[in-house]
């Protein structure tokens, strides 16, 4: 059963041109977009951010500051050089399964699946350019790095679902539907 959540996307400075057309595709796939915010990423913030994902804080560090022909360390590099290279869209999605929707409509990152399997996804569209959040951990965990003014609220869900983000308007919507049962 999918449950409403909310998750982070991100826009690279590459393709803010394009940010209205990749908001209309949001709406026309049935999410929303609930916050939205510009910002500019200095490399220590970039780097703090993405240790927080899979790769570990050191080999993103040793990325920023070795120039060495290491694939993995040119990879992330060039990743956070282009995180830095301008400003960059925030955008808090919400919606029914937003975590996993939103990851379909960016599409895999295999050049060869996209082009074969995935031909309507935003990055056949417009190119590599947009982040999403892994799973509802990671999604709090991002959007409370952007937005840290965000409400979260644990134990209105069932217990494996604790710390998924509600706004107030929600917290009172599921507390009421609780207790008029």
């Amino acid at each position: 059963m999918p449950f409403y959540e909310k998750t982070l996307a991100i826009i690279n400075p590459n393709l803010l041109p394009r940010t209205p057309e990749i908001k209309a595709i949001i709406k026309s796939s049935g999410l929303a977009v609930i916050r939205e915010r510009r910002v500019q990423l200095r490399k220590d913030q970039a780097v703090h951010f993405f240790s927080q994902q899979q790769q570990p804080t050191d080999r993103l560090q040793k990325a920023n500051s070795v120039d060495d022909d290491d694939d993995v360390k040119r990879d992330l590099k060039a990743f956070l050089d282009s995180m830095t290279s301008g400003p960059i869209d925030v955008l808090i999605i919400a919606g029914f399964d937003a975590v996993h929707r939103w990851l379909e409509l960016i599409g895999q990152a295999d050049p060869e699946i996209l082009r074969r399997e995935q031909t309507n996804c935003i990055n056949v569209l417009f190119g590599d350019g947009v982040h999403g959040s892994s799973d509802l951990r990671a999604a709090s965990r991002e959007i409370r790095f952007f937005f840290p003014d965000t409400l979260f609220r644990s134990g209105l869900w069932p217990r494996k679902r604790q710390g998924v983000l509600v706004t107030d308007c929600e917290s009172f919507a599921f507390k009421r539907a609780r207790y008029d049962v």
